[in-house]
């Protein structure tokens, strides 16, 4: 499983790795099932990858999950000896093209500087809500984390 971190490569190792024969691709390109679609059940999950041949392994790409603050535990509960691979990238590389994405996706319409200023304001209290009910999604979270996604790995707690 390939988690992280979003603007780092993950889309392209995973491209790299699914060209390999012994590698089948999931079904779904970027599942998100421990972090946006884990109100589904775990077949819903299981039905989003290939019935494998002995000898063949699947896996997955989720950017999201290295940054959602549910996720690690989530998976860790499922499937404790899973394999992840974590991409990492400059931090303030990573943010300016986090940045540049959410411009292209036009779900960013403020200027670097005003998105990085307004950053704060815009997560106030968003991980609480999140962590609270379990299943709130926060666009915010999700996209305007241009900062907070450098700490990530101060963040990773599982236990």
């Amino acid at each position: 499983m390939i988690i992280g971190a979003q603007k780092c490569g993950t889309n392209s190792l995973y491209n790299y790795l699914v060209q390999h024969p012994l590698i089948a691709a999931s079904l779904q390109h970027e599942i998100h099932y421990f972090d946006l679609n884990f109100d589904k059940d775990l077949q819903w999950y299981q039905s989003q990858f290939p019935e494998l041949e002995p000898g063949i392994i699947t896996g997955e790409s989720s950017p999201y999950y290295l940054f959602h603050p549910l996720v690690p535990q989530r998976i860790f509960d499922i499937y404790p000896q899973i394999k992840l691979i974590i991409l990492l990238r400059n931090p303030a590389e990573r943010a300016i093209s986090h940045y540049d994405h959410e411009v292209r996706l036009g779900t960013e319409k403020l200027t670097l500087k005003e998105a990085i200023a307004a950053e704060q304001n815009r997560l106030k209290g968003e991980v609480e809500k999140i962590i609270q009910t379990g299943t709130y999604y926060s666009f915010n979270h999700q996209h305007y984390t241009y900062l907070a996604r450098a700490n990530i790995l101060n963040n990773c707690k599982i236990g």
